[in-house]
């Protein structure tokens, strides 16, 4: 990430603009708000390095394979849809904006936000988000049936 950044910073130093007061503070609140950020993340990756052997050797051996597999694809840029696949965007938003997804009864409401944050074809079906639930254990509303109303 901080490679990204560094070149980043040179193209935009290359290319003589004027910039407003306003800009310069965002640009400022976002440069110190990074390394809390990327420490953060650097965090996040040793947590689940050393909690992966805690499970089972399968499991384990599984989560070291995807581990490695997804820091090996160096992104681009740090744009939308340059880290990860989509479902990589969708638990991201989901985990950003947990307090929503709490708040909603059921899976196909679920999939109803995701289509207006991301659009329908990047979203795809009902199914897809139904399996993507299912795999981080998420359950939205209450077990069984609906009532039926009069």
């Amino acid at each position: 990430m901080t490679e990204w950044m560094q070149a980043q910073f040179a193209e935009v130093s290359k290319v003589e603009q004027s910039i407003t007061e306003d800009q310069a503070r965002q640009a400022q609140a976002l440069i110190n708000s990074l390394p809390k950020w990327y420490e953060a993340l650097r965090q996040l990756a040793k947590t689940a390095l050393s909690s992966c052997v805690d499970q089972t050797y399968q499991e384990m051996s599984e989560f070291l394979t995807a581990y490695a597999s997804a820091f090996a694809r160096k992104p681009k840029s740090f744009g939308s849809g340059d880290i990860g696949n989509t479902n990589f965007e969708i638990y991201v938003y989901m985990l950003t904006h947990w307090r929503l997804v709490e708040r909603l009864q059921s899976v196909s409401q679920l999939h109803g936000v995701l289509q207006k944050v991301f659009g329908e074809n990047k979203v795809g079906n009902l199914k897809r988000i139904e399996k993507i639930c299912q795999r981080i254990e998420l359950r939205l509303g209450k077990p069984g049936r609906p009532k039926k109303t009069k």
